[in-house]
């Protein structure tokens, strides 16, 4: 199952440590959406990853603002309701309490990827 996966992951990303560092710029985005998939289960998984790989999520989300909201503009225009509804939720989540000069060159496509969501 892929929260079992999910679960191994993370027991090998702990052993792997700086190893995967080169790999975060593509690991971070699809964690980040994936820890707001509607499963608990899956959240509950993925967040352990999160932990293990993240030292500082707040400092990690900044680092890779740009990527993170490109990957959830990517899938919110997804064939599968799960890859939507996790967009969704996790830019709810990422645009919530940033300034307007964080969100202004991401503006058009916000806007656009909000009103096909709904």
């Amino acid at each position: 199952s892929s929260r079992g996966a999910a679960f191994g992951f993370a027991s090998i990303a702990k052993r792997a440590g700086d190893a995967l560092t080169p790999h975060l710029e593509k690991l971070v985005p699809k964690l980040y959406r994936m820890m707001h998939d509607p499963n608990p289960k899956m959240q509950e998984a993925v967040k352990g990853i999160w932990t293990s790989l993240i030292d500082s999520p707040k400092a990690t989300i900044d680092a890779h603002f740009g990527a993170i909201l490109d990957e959830l503009f990517t899938e919110a225009g997804s064939r599968l309701w799960r890859s939507r509804q996790s967009s969704a939720s996790a830019l709810g989540e990422i645009l919530s309490g940033r300034s307007f000069s964080d969100i202004e060159p991401y503006l058009e496509r916000v806007w656009d990827v909000c009103l096909r969501l709904n």
